[in-house]
């Protein structure tokens, strides 16, 4: 099937590219896509209040060779010879590659459907005189029989000449710095240190810690479950072969993993170098054996870093970045309130780590709580770090897909390495021990399904316009109407009335036409 529309980790603003400027071309708008199946795609233009934006729009449809910007660029030529040379269409025509049409589009009717006959595995190009979105609402430009949206793998317009990013949205960049320094405040928890020394407290942390691990457990789960590799999933599927984007998909949450793994091994390196130094600065120097009392001294300071260094620069610096990264795609490519939600989730499974390295950097380490609170948040700049680059630098939409992916790998190898053991295993000293797994597998649960409940009304990253597209109600009846990939339609208005030359495997679309009607039931086949 055609590349499904696309969250989570969360778009795109990458499947765009900076146009030529100034805009010379005859059509405002061009984009590649790529048909895994063949069949029928489904243009559509709909109404703004009143009025479509045009009453005919030019359109150049060629086949070309690959679905990215070399392919649209050797298919210009073309297009320039053929755009002069047009056909007129009216809606339900079925339109071929490689010709030239003009569709008028039904002044009578709030959307115009046009039909587009493509082979499997094919690639084509489409130039349109308006850019797709003037005549977008409710529904996406392009949809394939599945009902399913399809998204071009490459994209330009004349808009980007013109608007301060590539996808004409607002500049978030502001947002992004805002929400890595949000990221950022666990790393302050040191100026908590002092209620360590109150009696009893320190007892206290460590019996809460163990459950917050294990709900920092859930909560990674779930969301590289749910939202972090669907999402990264759609976008990894624009422009390839199922299996392609299976074998991409697949590779880059690997890749997480191990970088997840390698971060953690470096710690352990970290800590055996600097275990080796202490024991050659006490027992040598000089070429002979150092007194008790300097060597004590020499031990005591090399034992402060050999503690804090590979906790800062090791674990903790690549995991921050990772998070930067992953949030500052999401920023580029995802809806803001998708971003937000990632934002939310390392907030809540770094509030415990950060608390248990400010506690080892003070007890095991020998530091003052404010040296090891300042060195903490230099840490965490990583984040901040990581965030910019992933939002400022404008890359492709595979790119993305793929760092929300590793990201997701990332998440898991916390979420299930690191973070598992506290699942898995009983409160050190339970009275109960029965009890106490099954508390700790029961706050598990419960924050995988709290973290589940930001399902309800999450919109995909859209591989388009760097947006979240969702079906909006019609204003009038106040119903949706039309929900593609479902096999539910209620609409109290339009009933669609399917062709009998055509059908499809599920969904609600049909090539036909709309009557007025009133229609609730499951769509047919």
């Amino acid at each position: 099937m055609m590349a499904r529309r696309v969250p989570v980790v969360c778009a795109l603003l990458g499947a765009a590219k900076a146009a030529s400027c100034p805009w010379t071309e005859d059509w405002e708008w061009q984009g590649a896509f790529h048909a895994h199946e063949g069949g029928m795609l489904l243009w559509s233009a709909e109404k703004a209040p009143g009025a479509y934006a045009d009453a005919s729009m030019r359109m150049v449809i060629r086949s070309v060779s690959s679905a990215n910007e070399a392919g649209v660029e050797a298919a210009h030529q073309a297009a320039h010879d053929s755009w002069s040379n047009s056909t007129e269409v009216l809606p339900g025509a079925v339109l071929s590659p490689d010709n030239a049409y003009t569709l008028k589009f039904d002044a009578d009717s709030w959307v115009s459907f046009f039909k587009i006959e493509v082979e499997a595995e094919a690639n084509i190009a489409i130039f349109t005189e308006h850019l797709p979105k003037e005549f977008e609402s409710r529904v996406h430009y392009l949809i394939n029989d599945h009902g399913e949206e399809v998204q071009p793998a490459f994209q330009e317009s004349s808009e980007s000449c013109s608007s301060p990013t590539t996808s004409g949205s607002t500049d978030r960049t502001g947002e992004v710095i805002a929400a890595a320094l949000v990221m950022m405040l666990p790393s302050l928890l040191g100026a908590l240190a002092l209620v360590f020394a109150c009696p009893g407290v320190l007892g206290l942390f460590h019996q809460l810690l163990h459950f917050m691990n294990a709900a920092a457990s859930g909560i990674l789960f779930s969301f590289a479950l749910f939202l972090l590799l669907p999402e990264a999933s759609r976008l990894l599927a624009v422009g390839k072969t199922e299996v392609e984007a299976a074998a991409a998909w697949g590779s880059a949450v690997i890749a997480g993993w191990l970088m997840g793994s390698t971060s953690h091994l470096l710690g352990h390196v970290l800590r055996s170098w600097k275990a080796q130094d202490t024991v050659q600065v006490v027992e040598i120097e000089n070429g002979g054996i150092i007194q008790k009392d300097s060597g004590e001294k020499e031990q005591v300071r090399a034992s402060n870093w050999q503690v804090a260094t590979p906790l800062l620069f090791g674990d903790d610096f690549f995991c921050n970045l990772a998070d930067g990264f992953v949030v500052g795609t999401a920023f580029f490519a995802c809806d803001a309130s998708f971003a937000w939600k990632i934002v939310g989730v390392i907030i809540l499974h770094q509030t415990p780590q950060e608390l248990a390295d400010i506690y080892v950097m003070i007890s095991k380490a020998n530091f003052s709580w404010k040296k090891a609170t300042l060195l903490n948040f230099l840490c965490s700049l990583s984040a901040l770090v990581g965030a910019c680059i992933a939002y400022s630098v404008r890359v492709s939409v595979e790119l993305q897909g793929a760092i929300l992916a590793i990201g997701a790998g990332v998440f898991l190898f916390v979420a299930c390495t690191e973070l598992g053991p506290a699942v898995v295993a009983a409160q050190k000293d339970a009275a109960r021990p029965l009890l106490s797994g099954l508390c700790t597998m029961a706050t598990f649960v419960l924050a995988a399904v709290c973290i589940g409940l930001v399902l309800l009304g999450h919109e995909h990253c859209s591989a388009a316009e760097g947006w979240a597209v969702k079906l909006k109600p019609d204003p009038a009846t106040k119903a949706t109407g039309i929900e593609p990939g479902s096999r539910h339609c209620e609409s109290t208005r339009w009933e669609w009335r399917p062709c009998s030359k055509f059908s499809v495997r599920n969904g609600c679309f049909r090539f036909g036409e709309w009557v007025s009607r009133h229609q609730s039931g499951p769509g047919q086949r």
